[in-house]
């Protein structure tokens, strides 16, 4: 007769921490789907358009932190429609949010 012991944790699964990196297109970022990370390309004409960043890519992060809940809602969405890796998020995306 085997036995065999479950563990539990109190403490909450934590995912691995991941640089939100700015590319020359917008910024690259992960969003959590359904307990893990999922790569996402937030890009520069949605920043500029619907998250009042400029033109200029040093104010793209500022930016995306003051409107997160929506950018991760949107990216959460797009990638349960079946959106590839890195899933992309748009103007157009963000405008119909």
């Amino acid at each position: 007769m085997r036995t065999i012991v479950f563990t539990m944790s109190t403490n909450p699964p934590t995912l691995p921490r991941l640089a939100i990196a700015t590319t020359p297109h917008g910024l690259a970022l992960p969003v959590e789907v359904d307990g893990r990370p999922v790569r996402t390309l937030l890009s520069g004409q949605a920043l500029q358009a619907h998250l009042g960043a400029s033109d200029d890519p040093r104010t793209w992060l500022a930016a995306y932190r003051r409107h997160a809940g929506q950018v991760n809602r949107v990216a959460i969405q797009l990638r349960r429609k079946g959106a590839v890796e890195p899933v992309l998020v748009m103007a157009t995306d963000l405008q119909s949010a």
